[in-house]
Parts: C-alpha cells; sequence; structure tokens
C-alpha cells in the first residue's frame, strides 16, 4: 500500500473511532507506520488529511445506476440497487459521517469542508431521474427533485445507522441490512409516487 494511502487508511479508522479534534496528525501517522512529517508533507495539516478521506467516501458514493426513466418500469427495482450502494458505503463510512456531521455543529472548519463536498455522480443522477420522473407525472410534483433524493438517501443512512447503533451487540451484515431495505424502499415509494397519474 502507498504512503498516502496508509495515511487515508489511518485517519479514516481514528477519526471514526476519536472524531476529527480527537486525532491528531501525530496519532495519524503512528497509525500508518510513518513520520509526522510525512503526514505534512502529503496533505499539508489535519484539514487537508480529512479533505482526502472526503474525496473517498464521495467516490465510493459516486457508483451510478444506469436508469433511463423513458424505457424502465421498474422504479422500485433502481431505489433498490441505489439503496444496496448507499447501504454499502454507509456500513463502510457511516460512524465517520456521524461524527463528522456532530463536529460540524461546532466546528467551522469542518462545516465549511461539508458545505462545499461536490454532490456524488450517484446522487446527482438519481435527482435527476427524480426531475424526470416529475416532470412525466410518475412522482408527486409538491417536494422538490432535491428533497426528495435527499430524504431516500438520509433515509437508507438511517436504517445502516440505526441498526449499527440501537444493537450494537448484534451487528447486522451488510446483505441482512440490503435485504431489510426492500419495506422501506415499498414505504418510500408509496409516499413520493402521484398517485393520480
Amino acid at each position: 500500500m502507498k504512503t498516502r494511502s496508509k495515511i487515508i487508511q489511518a485517519a479514516t479508522e481514528l477519526f471514526s473511532e476519536l472524531g476529527y479534534r480527537g486525532s491528531t496528525t501525530k496519532a495519524i501517522a503512528q497509525r500508518a507506520g510513518v513520520s509526522e512529517m510525512t503526514v505534512f508533507r502529503q496533505f499539508g495539516n489535519k484539514i487537508g488529511v480529512l479533505k482526502e478521506v472526503q474525496k473517498v467516501i464521495l467516490s465510493n458514493q459516486s457508483e451510478v445506476i444506469d436508469f433511463n426513466p423513458e424505457t424502465c418500469s421498474d422504479i422500485i427495482g433502481w431505489l433498490g440497487k441505489i439503496a444496496e450502494i448507499e447501504i454499502r458505503n454507509t456500513y463502510d463510512y457511516g460512524m465517520l459521517v456521524l461524527k463528522l456531521m456532530l463536529e460540524a455543529q461546532s466546528s467551522e472548519e469542518i462545516m465549511n469542508l461539508y458545505r462545499s463536498a461536490p454532490k456524488s455522480d450517484g446522487a446527482r443522477r438519481l435527482i435527476e431521474n427524480i426531475q424526470y420522473l416529475q416532470d412525466t407525472g410518475t412522482i408527486r410534483k409538491d417536494m422538490t427533485a432535491y428533497a426528495i433524493g435527499k430524504h431516500f438517501l438520509n433515509l437508507v443512512f438511517m436504517h445502516v445507522m440505526g441498526r449499527l447503533l440501537l444493537q450494537p451487540e448484534r451487528k447486522s451484515s451488510v446483505e441482512e441490512l440490503i435485504n431489510d431495505s426492500a419495506v422501506m424502499i415499498d414505504i418510500f415509494w408509496r409516499g413520493i409516487r402521484n398517485n393520480h397519474a
């Protein structure tokens, strides 16, 4: 594993365990098996390391599910595939994201990083397809496509985190979480579909 990758992996683990504030560049360097000076040379500072960790998380969210809303009628299947990607990503990075979201409330540095993060390709395509489905009357229009997409992604996030946090003694597998998401997706679909179409 390359030095840069080792540092990013070490930082991801420490930020997940201790949060951003609780992790020092020295601890990141020790966990990565490099000198602290190497961390500074590679990333400049701790926020530079966090930016790279954020890129890794976003790259995992960027898988785009091929879906042509003009020709596909299996919208629930499409939502299920998106949920599967998000479940896998949340399973791997959810604790880190949760800790950073909480720290962002009191850290302008983290909040600015969070606000400046680009939407993943997957999230962008989800919103575009929801907009198309709204334009064709398949999905209700009383909420923006962005809000519907964001609600879906947040629902998946909470599905995973709720299970991991509320049942820590019985850590669900990714496959269990994916299988259990079918009911959630069905309820979500019932809430957004246009019943008058």
